[in-house]
């Protein structure tokens, strides 16, 4: 495993490729919660400019989680691409001004920090079953659907329409 901090010394002309694989706890900031990835790898080019860094690449991995809706195990794979500008820091309250320009840690060009938003950012706010795969529930619910709209059952939701007549989504709204 290629470490994620990475001294800028170490950086030279043509530039510095980047490739390893990590695990998330090992870059979870303190106090954070954890997040329930299976793997991840960060992958790239640091390039000096000037006194400033630039990495460009691709950071992937998969949660796993419960989906939320059949409770069957479920990996749910993320990929971001990544350009990050780090700059020298001088520890004043001008460095928490600009979020699109990261900060070096000293001489060092810390990836783990911001791999770690990057997958914060990536969470699913559901986990669900892809349309793609089965899930026994979604399958269920599709052909009870489908019986009954041949039985002429009409669903207890479609009701609600006739309490809001002039939200029906029928007409054009302009």
């Amino acid at each position: 495993m290629m470490q994620l901090r990475i001294p800028v010394t170490d950086i030279k002309e043509e530039g510095l490729r980047v490739s390893s694989a990590f695990a998330a706890d090992d870059v979870r900031p303190e106090g954070a919660e954890s997040l329930p990835v299976t793997r991840a790898e960060i992958s790239g080019l640091l390039t000096l400019m000037g006194e400033e860094v630039l990495f460009r690449g691709r950071l992937s991995g998969a949660f796993k989680q419960q989906c939320d809706r059949c409770l069957e195990a479920l990996e749910l794979p993320f990929e971001v691409e990544c350009t990050w500008f780090f700059e020298p820091g001088t520890g004043g309250e001008e460095d928490e001004e600009d979020d699109e320009v990261f900060r070096l840690d000293g001489e060092v060009v810390d990836l783990g920090h911001y791999a770690w938003e990057e997958m914060a950012l990536a969470y699913p706010l559901r986990f669900v079953c892809p349309d793609d795969k089965p899930c026994q529930y979604r399958d269920r619910y599709m052909a009870q659907a489908a019986q009954d709209a041949a039985d002429g059952i009409v669903s207890p939701f479609a009701k609600l329409k006739d309490l809001f007549p002039g939200e029906a989504g029928d007409e054009n709204k302009e």
